[in-house]
């Protein structure tokens, strides 16, 4: 059953998912993002807790580059869609405001379709 998700006035996707058990209450579907990037806020919930070390990759966000560190993601959970092994990063903290599902999330879905301001996933 495909999930429908409209845009914010803003033309944004914002939507509520479980990340390996945490329930993370707003998170941007950003189709223009290779992976999932998680605050540091929310890896922290879903059990991520890199070290200092680990952060030695960067990334383009719309605040800027930003240091992150790899995770790999047993799961995430967005309405009834769960998709498993999923490649993400964890930002430092203060570098996003909002976590992303990019295209490391989107690309395993079946199919998913942007129509007049609704985003359609397809497991």
């Amino acid at each position: 059953m495909p999930l429908q998700i409209k845009a914010d006035s803003a033309g944004h996707f914002w939507t509520e998912a479980e990340i390996d058990g945490a329930r993370i209450s707003r998170v941007l579907i950003d189709t223009g993002a290779t992976f999932v990037v998680l605050t540091s806020r929310d890896a922290a919930a879903a059990g991520f807790s890199p070290d200092a070390a680990e952060f030695k990759h960067s990334t383009s966000t719309a605040n800027g580059l930003a240091r992150v560190a790899r995770a790999k993601l047993r799961h995430v959970r967005v309405g009834e869609i769960t998709i498993h092994d999923v490649d993400a990063y964890v930002a430092l903290p203060g570098a996003l405001t909002n976590s992303l599902l990019g295209m490391s999330f989107l690309s395993k879905l079946s199919r998913f379709t942007v129509d007049s301001g609704t985003l359609t996933l397809r497991k």
